[in-house]
């Protein structure tokens, strides 16, 4: 005894099997991405001139800066597994909160100095 639905697929066997025909291909062929520009490097860290009419205060931010830029281009030439060690330590000796509250001032803004410029330490991957 068949039932209605095995006859139905008896029936329609033959037409079975054969695949549909794919659509036709409409897509645009791929297009090669266009080449990715080379990155810029950010600009050299360089230090204020060390003013001969300010303060004393900012004679002494300048001459910091100079030390620190100096320190920052000697990174590049540090063994790679010494750099971050290096940029740390010179971090710590200009954080504010490492130096006396006589210097606040100078080692703030020569950290500012520092920290303007980790665009740079990235791009050379040492920060």
């Amino acid at each position: 005894p068949v039932d209605d639905s095995e006859a139905f697929w008896e029936k329609s066997k033959d037409s079975r099997g054969t695949a549909a025909e794919p659509p036709p291909n409409t897509a645009p062929p791929p297009q090669e991405a266009p080449p990715e520009p080379e990155p810029v490097a950010p600009e050299k860290p360089v230090p204020a001139e060390v003013p001969t009419d300010g303060s004393l205060e900012d004679v002494e931010v300048a001459q910091g800066e100079q030390r620190v830029a100096k320190s920052m281009a000697d990174l590049l030439d540090a063994p790679f597994s010494q750099r971050r060690k290096l940029l740390k330590k010179l971090r710590v000796e200009w954080h504010p909160d490492k130096n006396a509250e006589d210097r606040q001032t100078i080692a703030t803004r020569v950290f500012q100095f520092i920290q303007a410029h980790d665009e740079w330490l990235a791009f050379h991957e040492i920060s």
